[in-house]
């Protein structure tokens, strides 16, 4: 997770820390500690380079989705919102992540007059984003409202709530439904040693008829593991 500041206008513009993120083909690496003095530019979830500690957190990969926060009560922070959603849309400018699934955050709906206004609010920004996403190649949008200072998300209704917390897990939970996640740096080498041995095998270890041989005594299982 990566708090990215953005200028609030139509446009993203180029050559900016923003652009950087929505449009990258390389993983970013966070080893750096996280400092005051660093400000916006900080990663948000950080490790030591002392311990060299392994951390699933911060597997060197390109984002799984993307999750917009924008001001519930003012209009152009949401146009914004959407002008970054559609840009990261933009499979011409965008090869790597165009289709990750993106997650619109109204924040401050506690500053809202009234209910029936954070009704209709909802109601044209959910009606906005579903007439963006408009193909079924690319992954969902949703709309959420709540208020991080106060620590509450509304889920379907005013009167279903969860933490901000409990939001930032709702949206995981869906990546892993969708089957986008991290197996892990060390998961990744694994597979692709275990891919080598695999081509390494004289023929003679596979069964001429096509078939896979077996032992009585041995079977393996899906994580390679040996049952005896």
């Amino acid at each position: 997770m990566i708090d990215v500041p953005g200028e609030i206008h139509q446009d993203v513009a180029p050559k900016t820390e923003e652009v950087g993120l929505l449009t990258a083909t390389i993983p970013s690496n966070f080893l750096k500690t996280a400092s005051d003095e660093a400000g916006e530019s900080a990663p948000l979830l950080t490790r030591t380079l002392i311990s060299q500690q392994h951390n699933r957190l911060h597997d060197v990969i390109l984002p799984h989705t993307f999750i917009i926060c924008f001001d519930f009560n003012e209009e152009n922070t949401f146009q914004k919102a959407l002008t970054i959603a559609k840009f990261i849309r933009d499979e011409t400018n965008n090869s790597e992540l165009w289709s990750r699934p993106i997650f619109f955050f109204g924040n401050k709906v506690d500053r809202v007059s009234s209910k029936e206004d954070s009704d209709r609010n909802w109601q044209h920004f959910t009606k906005e984003v579903r007439n963006l996403n408009d193909s079924e190649k690319v992954g969902e949008m949703t709309v959420h409202r709540g208020s991080i200072k106060r620590n509450f998300v509304y889920e379907n209704s005013l009167a279903e709530t969860m933490t901000v917390e409990e939001y930032v897990d709702y949206c995981v939970q869906k990546l892993n439904e969708a089957g986008i996640y991290s197996t892990g740096e060390d998961e990744e080498k694994r597979k692709k040693k275990d891919r080598q041995n695999a081509s390494r095998l004289p023929e003679s270890d596979s069964a001429s008829d096509g078939s896979s041989k077996s032992s009585a005594t041995d079977t393996s299982c899906a994580c390679n593991c040996i049952v005896q």
